[in-house]
């Protein structure tokens, strides 16, 4: 009898891990795929752009451009915020990504915007430019700022892109 429930309980406890694991295992394949709820945007992510992946705006969209650290947890967090934000604001624009902390060209460009805007004196990771608007640094209380800007110089006429500026 005693055999019996230690049995019991260690194949309910198998089970209960088993079915832990199976829900973790969607969880994050979910979280890596396509935005919820919406099939024409995918998740944005830190990539290792260039000046040279930068585009004129096209398709009405506006440029924004995103300066980062590899392993800076404060560039994660606005990239989580963004993508919470893709579905309603990522048709308003076009994400470049630009990684200065292993990239020298990425780091001399990010100096040269800031410059160019005076904000090389303070300037912390992450450093996103919307048109004339900046954020340097990011707690999760900028978002709603930064999906502002991004809607204001959506709409703005003409809009700003500050490459136009520097070159």
């Amino acid at each position: 009898m005693k055999n019996s429930k230690s049995i019991i309980i260690t194949l309910a406890i198998v089970a209960f891990l088993a079915l832990v694991v199976i829900v973790f295992s969607v969880n994050n394949n979910q979280n890596n795929e396509e935005v919820p709820g919406d099939e024409n945007y995918t998740k944005l992510e830190l990539k290792h752009m260039t000046e040279d992946d930068i585009e004129e705006p096209k398709d009405g969209k506006l440029n924004v451009y995103f300066f980062w650290g590899s392993g800076c947890p404060h560039c994660e967090k606005l990239m989580q915020a963004l993508n919470d934000g893709v579905k309603t604001y990522g048709k308003y624009y076009n994400l470049y990504t630009l990684e200065v902390w292993e990239n020298d060209s990425n780091y001399s460009l990010m100096k040269k915007v800031a410059k160019h805007f005076g904000d090389d004196k303070d300037l912390g990771l992450p450093y996103i430019i919307i048109g004339d608007q900046r954020f340097s640094g990011f707690m999760y209380s900028d978002k709603d700022d930064i999906e502002k800007a991004i809607v204001d110089e959506y709409n703005s006429k003409p809009q700003f892109n500050i490459f136009d500026e520097l070159y």
